[in-house]
C-alpha cells in the first residue's frame, strides 16, 4: 500500500491539534457516535447476493438491478462492475473543505483495503478484485469490485 496522507495536515484538524487536542477528541467534537457508526457502514459495507451477483447493499435497488440484468444479459461480472462502483466525489466535496487531493486518494486506498477485508470476511470461499481508479478527472477516486471466482 502507498504511504497514507498525514491526517495531521488536514486544515481543521491541524488547527485542533495546535490547541493541544487529539485526533480522537476532534472526532468526538465534530461528529460523535452516530456519525462514527454511520461511517462504519462505509468502511465495512454490507453486501447482498442477487442472482449470483455480490453487490453493495447501499447501492442495490431491485428496479435498477433488473434494468442492468436485462441490459447486460445477466452477466454477473459486468453487473457487479456497474453497481459496485463508488465515486468518492459523490460522497464528499473535497473542495468545499479545502481537503488536499492526496488526502482523498489516501481515503480511497483505505476504503479499498477495508472493502477487500469485508468481502473476504463475508465470503471466505470467494475471491474479489477490488479496484481503485485515480485518474478519473470528472468523478475523482473511484472504488469498485467484482467477484473473480
Amino acid at each position: 500500500m502507498t504511504t497514507l496522507y498525514d491526517i495531521r495536515e488536514l486544515p481543521r484538524l491541524k488547527r485542533w491539534l495546535e490547541q493541544g487536542e487529539s485526533v480522537w477528541s476532534f472526532l468526538a467534537a465534530q461528529g460523535g457516535a452516530e456519525l462514527a457508526v454511520a461511517f462504519a457502514a462505509l468502511y465495512w459495507p454490507e453486501f447482498v447476493e442477487v442472482k449470483g451477483c455480490v453487490l453493495l447493499r447501499e447501492r442495490y435497488d431491485p428496479r435498477n438491478f433488473k434494468g442492468w440484468w436485462e441490459q447486460l444479459g445477466g452477466d454477473p461480472t459486468r453487473i457487479e462492475s456497474v453497481i459496485n462502483h463508488v465515486h468518492l466525489w459523490d460522497l464528499f466535496e473535497p473542495d468545499e473543505e479545502n481537503v488536499p487531493e492526496e488526502a482523498i486518494e489516501s481515503l480511497a486506498r483505505v476504503l479499498c483495503s477495508s472493502w477487500k477485508c469485508a468481502l473476504c470476511h463475508r465470503f471466505p470461499d470467494r475471491d474479489f478484485d477490488v479496484r481503485l481508479i485515480l485518474d478519473d478527472a470528472d468523478s475523482g477516486p473511484t472504488i469498485s469490485f467484482v467477484r473473480v471466482r
